[in-house]
Protein backbone atom coordinates (compact mmCIF):
# COMPACT_ATOMS: atom_id res chain seq x y z
CA UNK A 1 0.00 0.00 0.00
CA UNK A 2 1.40 3.48 -0.88
CA UNK A 3 2.68 5.77 1.87
CA UNK A 4 1.70 9.45 1.73
CA UNK A 5 3.42 12.40 3.41
CA UNK A 6 0.61 14.75 4.40
CA UNK A 7 -0.12 18.13 5.97
CA UNK A 8 -3.45 18.57 7.72
CA UNK A 9 -5.35 20.87 10.05
CA UNK A 10 -7.11 20.02 13.30
CA UNK A 11 -10.62 21.28 14.00
CA UNK A 12 -9.05 24.08 16.04
CA UNK A 13 -6.84 25.13 13.13
CA UNK A 14 -3.53 23.69 14.34
CA UNK A 15 -1.18 22.24 11.71
CA UNK A 16 -0.26 18.55 11.69
CA UNK A 17 2.04 16.57 9.43
CA UNK A 18 3.08 12.96 9.14
CA UNK A 19 2.97 9.85 6.97
CA UNK A 20 0.13 7.41 6.47
CA UNK A 21 -0.51 4.29 4.38
CA UNK A 22 -3.56 4.58 2.09
CA UNK A 23 -4.78 3.25 -1.25
CA UNK A 24 -5.41 6.69 -2.73
CA UNK A 25 -5.39 10.34 -1.68
CA UNK A 26 -9.18 10.18 -1.25
CA UNK A 27 -8.73 7.17 1.04
CA UNK A 28 -6.16 9.16 3.01
CA UNK A 29 -8.65 12.02 3.34
CA UNK A 30 -11.23 9.62 4.83
CA UNK A 31 -8.68 8.17 7.25
CA UNK A 32 -7.65 11.59 8.52
CA UNK A 33 -11.28 12.65 8.81
CA UNK A 34 -11.73 9.75 11.22
CA UNK A 35 -9.13 11.45 13.43
CA UNK A 36 -10.78 14.90 13.11
CA UNK A 37 -8.06 16.08 10.72
CA UNK A 38 -8.64 17.99 7.47
CA UNK A 39 -6.22 17.06 4.70
CA UNK A 40 -4.46 20.00 3.04
CA UNK A 41 -1.68 18.45 0.95
CA UNK A 42 -0.46 14.91 0.28
CA UNK A 43 2.23 13.33 -1.85
CA UNK A 44 3.73 9.88 -2.21
CA UNK A 45 6.67 9.50 0.15
CA UNK A 46 9.55 7.23 0.90
CA UNK A 47 10.24 6.62 4.57
CA UNK A 48 13.64 7.94 5.59
CA UNK A 49 16.14 5.21 6.36
CA UNK A 50 13.89 2.35 5.29
CA UNK A 51 12.95 0.94 1.93
CA UNK A 52 9.40 1.72 0.97
CA UNK A 53 7.14 -1.04 2.18
CA UNK A 54 9.84 -2.43 4.50
CA UNK A 55 7.39 -3.50 7.17
CA UNK A 56 8.96 -4.81 10.35
CA UNK A 57 8.34 -8.58 10.67
CA UNK A 58 5.66 -9.27 13.25
CA UNK A 59 7.80 -11.61 15.35
CA UNK A 60 10.49 -8.91 15.63
CA UNK A 61 7.90 -6.30 16.62
CA UNK A 62 6.49 -8.72 19.22
CA UNK A 63 9.92 -9.25 20.82
CA UNK A 64 10.67 -5.52 20.92
CA UNK A 65 7.24 -4.50 22.24
CA UNK A 66 7.38 -7.09 25.03
CA UNK A 67 10.72 -5.68 26.21
CA UNK A 68 9.53 -2.10 25.71
CA UNK A 69 6.49 -2.68 27.94
CA UNK A 70 8.67 -4.17 30.69
CA UNK A 71 10.97 -1.12 30.67
CA UNK A 72 8.08 1.36 30.67
CA UNK A 73 6.38 -0.45 33.55
CA UNK A 74 9.69 -0.28 35.45
CA UNK A 75 9.63 3.51 35.14
CA UNK A 76 12.29 3.88 32.43
CA UNK A 77 11.66 6.87 30.17
CA UNK A 78 10.81 6.42 26.50
CA UNK A 79 14.18 7.76 25.19
CA UNK A 80 16.11 5.59 27.63
CA UNK A 81 14.03 2.53 26.72
CA UNK A 82 14.54 3.08 22.99
CA UNK A 83 18.27 3.58 23.56
CA UNK A 84 18.50 0.32 25.53
CA UNK A 85 16.53 -1.67 22.96
CA UNK A 86 17.88 -0.04 19.79
CA UNK A 87 20.59 -2.63 19.11
CA UNK A 88 18.80 -5.50 17.35
CA UNK A 89 21.24 -8.10 15.96
CA UNK A 90 19.91 -9.77 12.81
CA UNK A 91 16.93 -7.36 12.77
CA UNK A 92 18.13 -4.49 10.52
CA UNK A 93 14.67 -3.10 9.68
CA UNK A 94 13.66 -2.82 13.30
CA UNK A 95 17.02 -1.37 14.34
CA UNK A 96 16.85 1.31 11.63
CA UNK A 97 13.30 2.23 12.62
CA UNK A 98 14.17 2.43 16.34
CA UNK A 99 17.18 4.61 15.60
CA UNK A 100 14.96 7.05 13.70
CA UNK A 101 12.34 6.93 16.46
CA UNK A 102 14.94 7.84 19.06
CA UNK A 103 16.24 10.72 16.95
CA UNK A 104 12.74 12.17 16.51
CA UNK A 105 11.86 11.77 20.20
CA UNK A 106 15.08 13.52 21.19
CA UNK A 107 14.08 16.40 18.89
CA UNK A 108 10.93 16.85 20.94
CA UNK A 109 8.32 14.83 19.07
CA UNK A 110 6.02 12.48 20.90
CA UNK A 111 6.45 8.75 20.33
CA UNK A 112 3.25 8.60 18.26
CA UNK A 113 4.38 11.49 16.03
CA UNK A 114 7.76 9.82 15.54
CA UNK A 115 6.06 6.51 14.72
CA UNK A 116 3.80 8.24 12.17
CA UNK A 117 6.95 9.29 10.32
CA UNK A 118 7.78 5.58 10.03
CA UNK A 119 4.40 4.54 8.65
CA UNK A 120 5.93 1.99 6.28
CA UNK A 121 7.74 0.28 9.17
CA UNK A 122 5.15 0.23 11.97
CA UNK A 123 1.67 -1.08 11.23
CA UNK A 124 -1.26 1.30 11.59
CA UNK A 125 -2.90 -0.39 14.65
CA UNK A 126 0.39 -0.20 16.57
CA UNK A 127 0.75 3.51 15.84
CA UNK A 128 -2.88 4.12 16.83
CA UNK A 129 -2.40 2.29 20.15
CA UNK A 130 0.68 4.40 20.89
CA UNK A 131 -1.26 7.60 20.21
CA UNK A 132 -4.16 6.44 22.38
CA UNK A 133 -1.82 5.41 25.21
CA UNK A 134 -0.12 8.81 25.15
CA UNK A 135 -3.44 10.65 25.26
CA UNK A 136 -4.66 8.51 28.17
CA UNK A 137 -1.35 8.59 30.02
CA UNK A 138 -1.30 4.78 30.04
CA UNK A 139 1.14 3.91 27.27
CA UNK A 140 2.51 0.79 28.97
CA UNK A 141 -0.98 -0.62 29.63
CA UNK A 142 -2.11 0.01 26.05
CA UNK A 143 1.03 -1.57 24.60
CA UNK A 144 0.63 -4.56 26.94
CA UNK A 145 -2.90 -5.05 25.57
CA UNK A 146 -1.54 -4.81 22.03
CA UNK A 147 1.09 -7.40 22.91
CA UNK A 148 -1.68 -9.91 23.55
CA UNK A 149 -3.06 -9.13 20.08
CA UNK A 150 0.36 -9.67 18.46
CA UNK A 151 0.89 -12.96 20.30
CA UNK A 152 -2.53 -14.15 19.13
CA UNK A 153 -1.71 -13.30 15.50
CA UNK A 154 1.57 -15.17 15.72
CA UNK A 155 -0.17 -18.21 17.20
CA UNK A 156 -2.82 -18.30 14.47
CA UNK A 157 -0.16 -17.76 11.81
CA UNK A 158 1.81 -20.70 13.19
CA UNK A 159 -1.32 -22.87 13.11
CA UNK A 160 -1.99 -21.92 9.48
CA UNK A 161 1.62 -22.70 8.52
CA UNK A 162 1.47 -26.02 10.33
CA UNK A 163 -1.76 -26.90 8.56
CA UNK A 164 -0.19 -26.19 5.16
CA UNK A 165 3.18 -27.90 5.65
CA UNK A 166 1.97 -31.50 5.21
CA UNK A 167 -0.05 -30.92 2.00
CA UNK A 168 2.79 -28.88 0.47
CA UNK A 169 5.40 -31.53 1.32
CA UNK A 170 3.14 -34.26 -0.06
CA UNK A 171 2.56 -32.38 -3.33
CA UNK A 172 6.27 -31.63 -3.74
CA UNK A 173 7.08 -35.29 -3.09
CA UNK A 174 4.51 -36.38 -5.68
CA UNK A 175 5.99 -33.93 -8.20
CA UNK A 176 9.51 -35.27 -7.55
CA UNK A 177 8.33 -38.88 -7.96
CA UNK A 178 6.59 -38.04 -11.25
CA UNK A 179 9.69 -36.29 -12.61
CA UNK A 180 11.83 -39.28 -11.65
CA UNK A 181 9.43 -41.73 -13.29
CA UNK A 182 9.13 -39.78 -16.54
CA UNK A 183 12.83 -38.96 -16.87
CA UNK A 184 14.57 -42.08 -15.50
CA UNK A 185 12.18 -45.04 -15.45
CA UNK A 186 9.57 -44.78 -18.21
CA UNK A 187 12.11 -44.14 -21.05
CA UNK A 188 13.66 -47.59 -20.34
CA UNK A 189 10.24 -49.21 -20.67
CA UNK A 190 9.54 -47.26 -23.87
CA UNK A 191 12.76 -48.58 -25.43
CA UNK A 192 11.87 -52.11 -24.36
CA UNK A 193 8.36 -51.87 -25.81
CA UNK A 194 9.73 -50.49 -29.08
CA UNK A 195 11.80 -53.65 -29.49
CA UNK A 196 8.72 -55.81 -29.04
CA UNK A 197 7.02 -54.32 -32.07
CA UNK A 198 3.54 -55.24 -30.82
CA UNK A 199 0.57 -52.96 -30.27
CA UNK A 200 0.49 -51.38 -26.85
CA UNK A 201 -2.61 -51.00 -24.64
CA UNK A 202 -4.26 -47.55 -24.77
CA UNK A 203 -3.15 -46.51 -21.23
CA UNK A 204 0.43 -47.40 -22.11
CA UNK A 205 0.22 -45.49 -25.40
CA UNK A 206 -0.92 -42.40 -23.48
CA UNK A 207 1.90 -42.85 -20.99
CA UNK A 208 4.48 -43.18 -23.80
CA UNK A 209 3.13 -40.05 -25.51
CA UNK A 210 3.43 -38.10 -22.27
CA UNK A 211 6.96 -39.40 -21.71
CA UNK A 212 8.01 -38.46 -25.25
CA UNK A 213 6.72 -34.90 -24.75
CA UNK A 214 7.48 -34.54 -21.06
CA UNK A 215 9.96 -31.68 -21.49
CA UNK A 216 7.43 -29.70 -23.53
CA UNK A 217 4.62 -30.42 -21.06
CA UNK A 218 6.81 -29.50 -18.06
CA UNK A 219 7.96 -26.26 -19.72
CA UNK A 220 4.35 -25.38 -20.58
CA UNK A 221 3.25 -25.94 -16.97
CA UNK A 222 6.12 -23.85 -15.58
CA UNK A 223 5.52 -21.03 -18.05
CA UNK A 224 1.79 -21.17 -17.38
CA UNK A 225 2.30 -20.87 -13.62
CA UNK A 226 4.80 -18.04 -14.11
CA UNK A 227 2.37 -16.29 -16.47
CA UNK A 228 -0.47 -16.55 -13.97
CA UNK A 229 1.78 -15.18 -11.24
CA UNK A 230 2.90 -12.27 -13.44
CA UNK A 231 -0.70 -11.53 -14.43
CA UNK A 232 -1.73 -11.51 -10.78
CA UNK A 233 1.12 -9.12 -9.93
CA UNK A 234 0.07 -6.76 -12.70
CA UNK A 235 -3.61 -7.02 -11.76
CA UNK A 236 -2.98 -6.30 -8.08
CA UNK A 237 -0.45 -3.52 -8.71
CA UNK A 238 -3.31 -1.01 -8.39
CA UNK A 239 -5.68 -0.62 -5.45
CA UNK A 240 -8.71 -1.32 -7.67
CA UNK A 241 -7.12 -4.46 -9.07
CA UNK A 242 -6.17 -5.78 -5.62
CA UNK A 243 -9.69 -5.13 -4.31
CA UNK A 244 -11.27 -6.82 -7.35
CA UNK A 245 -8.99 -9.87 -6.99
CA UNK A 246 -9.78 -10.20 -3.28
CA UNK A 247 -13.49 -9.78 -3.92
CA UNK A 248 -13.40 -12.54 -6.54
CA UNK A 249 -11.38 -14.80 -4.22
CA UNK A 250 -13.91 -14.28 -1.43
CA UNK A 251 -16.67 -15.68 -3.67
CA UNK A 252 -14.96 -19.06 -4.05
CA UNK A 253 -16.82 -21.94 -2.35
CA UNK A 254 -14.32 -23.10 0.31
CA UNK A 255 -11.34 -20.74 0.15
CA UNK A 256 -13.66 -17.72 0.09
CA UNK A 257 -15.37 -18.81 3.29
CA UNK A 258 -12.02 -19.04 5.08
CA UNK A 259 -10.92 -15.69 3.63
CA UNK A 260 -14.06 -13.97 4.92
CA UNK A 261 -13.71 -15.62 8.34
CA UNK A 262 -10.08 -14.50 8.51
CA UNK A 263 -10.99 -10.90 7.59
CA UNK A 264 -13.84 -10.84 10.12
CA UNK A 265 -11.58 -12.16 12.89
CA UNK A 266 -8.79 -9.74 11.98
CA UNK A 267 -11.01 -6.65 11.81
CA UNK A 268 -12.95 -7.34 15.02
CA UNK A 269 -9.72 -8.09 16.91
CA UNK A 270 -8.18 -4.81 15.74
CA UNK A 271 -11.33 -2.90 16.69
CA UNK A 272 -11.55 -4.50 20.12
CA UNK A 273 -7.86 -3.91 20.86
CA UNK A 274 -8.03 -0.24 19.89
CA UNK A 275 -11.37 0.52 21.55
CA UNK A 276 -10.36 -1.23 24.78
CA UNK A 277 -7.23 0.95 24.73
CA UNK A 278 -9.40 4.07 24.52
CA UNK A 279 -9.38 4.80 20.79
CA UNK A 280 -12.65 6.32 19.51
CA UNK A 281 -14.73 3.93 17.39
CA UNK A 282 -14.43 6.06 14.24
CA UNK A 283 -10.65 6.22 14.48
CA UNK A 284 -10.44 2.50 15.28
CA UNK A 285 -12.54 1.68 12.22
CA UNK A 286 -10.34 3.91 10.06
CA UNK A 287 -7.25 2.08 11.30
CA UNK A 288 -8.87 -1.30 10.72
CA UNK A 289 -9.66 -0.33 7.11
CA UNK A 290 -5.92 0.15 6.44
CA UNK A 291 -4.81 -2.94 8.36
CA UNK A 292 -7.02 -5.77 7.11
CA UNK A 293 -5.13 -7.78 4.51
CA UNK A 294 -8.16 -8.38 2.30
CA UNK A 295 -8.49 -5.19 0.23
CA UNK A 296 -12.14 -5.76 -0.72
CA UNK A 297 -13.03 -6.18 2.95
CA UNK A 298 -10.93 -3.10 3.77
CA UNK A 299 -12.90 -0.97 1.30
CA UNK A 300 -16.15 -2.12 2.90
CA UNK A 301 -14.75 -1.05 6.28
CA UNK A 302 -13.86 2.35 4.81
CA UNK A 303 -17.43 2.78 3.57
CA UNK A 304 -18.72 1.70 6.99
CA UNK A 305 -16.48 4.36 8.54
CA UNK A 306 -18.09 6.99 6.31
CA UNK A 307 -21.52 5.82 7.46
CA UNK A 308 -20.33 6.01 11.08
CA UNK A 309 -19.36 9.66 10.56
CA UNK A 310 -22.82 10.28 9.12
CA UNK A 311 -24.35 9.30 12.45
CA UNK A 312 -25.09 5.62 12.07
CA UNK A 313 -24.14 3.13 14.77
CA UNK A 314 -21.20 0.82 14.29
CA UNK A 315 -23.44 -2.26 14.07
CA UNK A 316 -25.68 -0.62 11.45
CA UNK A 317 -22.67 0.57 9.44
CA UNK A 318 -21.14 -2.93 9.37
CA UNK A 319 -24.52 -4.54 8.67
CA UNK A 320 -25.00 -2.33 5.60
CA UNK A 321 -21.80 -3.76 4.13
CA UNK A 322 -22.64 -7.36 5.16
CA UNK A 323 -19.21 -7.69 6.76
CA UNK A 324 -20.19 -9.90 9.70
CA UNK A 325 -22.71 -12.73 10.23
CA UNK A 326 -26.11 -11.84 11.64
CA UNK A 327 -25.38 -13.29 15.09
CA UNK A 328 -22.18 -11.22 15.38
CA UNK A 329 -24.04 -8.06 14.40
CA UNK A 330 -26.69 -8.74 17.05
CA UNK A 331 -23.96 -9.16 19.69
CA UNK A 332 -22.34 -5.93 18.49
CA UNK A 333 -25.62 -4.02 18.72
CA UNK A 334 -26.13 -5.35 22.24
CA UNK A 335 -22.65 -4.22 23.19
CA UNK A 336 -23.32 -0.71 21.88
CA UNK A 337 -26.61 -0.51 23.74
CA UNK A 338 -25.06 -1.65 27.03
CA UNK A 339 -21.96 0.54 26.74
CA UNK A 340 -19.61 -2.46 26.55
CA UNK A 341 -18.57 -2.18 22.91
CA UNK A 342 -14.90 -3.08 23.48
CA UNK A 343 -15.49 -6.27 25.51
CA UNK A 344 -18.24 -7.36 23.11
CA UNK A 345 -15.95 -6.90 20.10
CA UNK A 346 -13.34 -8.97 21.92
CA UNK A 347 -15.90 -11.76 22.38
CA UNK A 348 -16.89 -11.55 18.70
CA UNK A 349 -13.22 -11.70 17.69
CA UNK A 350 -12.68 -14.79 19.86
CA UNK A 351 -15.70 -16.44 18.25
CA UNK A 352 -14.45 -15.83 14.70
CA UNK A 353 -10.91 -16.87 15.61
CA UNK A 354 -12.25 -20.10 17.10
CA UNK A 355 -14.32 -20.74 13.97
CA UNK A 356 -11.27 -20.09 11.79
CA UNK A 357 -9.05 -22.47 13.80
CA UNK A 358 -11.68 -25.21 13.83
CA UNK A 359 -12.25 -24.79 10.11
CA UNK A 360 -8.54 -25.09 9.41
CA UNK A 361 -8.36 -28.24 11.51
CA UNK A 362 -11.30 -29.80 9.67
CA UNK A 363 -9.95 -28.81 6.26
CA UNK A 364 -6.51 -30.21 7.05
CA UNK A 365 -7.97 -33.45 8.35
CA UNK A 366 -10.00 -33.81 5.15
CA UNK A 367 -7.25 -32.72 2.74
CA UNK A 368 -4.57 -35.12 3.98
CA UNK A 369 -6.35 -38.41 3.13
CA UNK A 370 -7.63 -36.96 -0.16
CA UNK A 371 -4.11 -35.94 -1.21
CA UNK A 372 -2.73 -39.34 -0.20
CA UNK A 373 -5.47 -41.05 -2.23
CA UNK A 374 -4.81 -38.86 -5.28
CA UNK A 375 -1.05 -39.43 -5.04
CA UNK A 376 -1.60 -43.19 -4.76
CA UNK A 377 -3.98 -43.25 -7.74
CA UNK A 378 -1.60 -41.21 -9.93
CA UNK A 379 1.54 -43.21 -9.12
CA UNK A 380 -0.35 -46.51 -9.11
CA UNK A 381 -1.99 -45.69 -12.44
CA UNK A 382 1.40 -44.92 -14.01
CA UNK A 383 2.90 -48.18 -12.73
CA UNK A 384 -0.07 -50.22 -13.98
CA UNK A 385 0.16 -48.54 -17.41
CA UNK A 386 3.91 -49.36 -17.49
CA UNK A 387 3.37 -53.05 -16.82
CA UNK A 388 0.19 -53.64 -18.87
CA UNK A 389 2.14 -54.76 -22.00
CA UNK A 390 4.05 -57.28 -19.88
CA UNK A 391 0.77 -58.65 -18.56
CA UNK A 392 -0.50 -58.90 -22.14
CA UNK A 393 2.61 -60.79 -23.26
CA UNK A 394 2.24 -63.22 -20.34
CA UNK A 395 -1.34 -63.95 -21.40
CA UNK A 396 -0.20 -64.57 -25.00
CA UNK A 397 2.53 -66.97 -23.85
CA UNK A 398 -0.01 -68.94 -21.81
Amino acid sequence: MPVFAYRALTLSGDSRQGQESADTEEHLRDLLAGRDLILKTAKAARTQGLARGAKIPLKHLAAFNRQFVVLLQAGITIPQSLSILMSRPHQPRLEAALRLLLEEVKRGLSLSQAADKQASAFEAPYRAVIATGERAGALADCLARYQAYIDLRLRIGAQVSKALIYPIVLLLTLAAVLVFLFLAVIPNFVAMYADLGSALPVPTQILVAVADNFHVIAATVVLGVAGLYAADRVWTATADGAAARDAAFMKLPVAGTFRRAEAAAQSTRILSTLILSGTPAAEALAVASTSVTDRAFARCLARANTALHEGRSLSDALAAEALLPAESLKMLAAGEASGSLGPMLADIARYHESELEQGLTRLTGLAEPILILVAGLVVGGIIVAMYLPIFSLTELIK
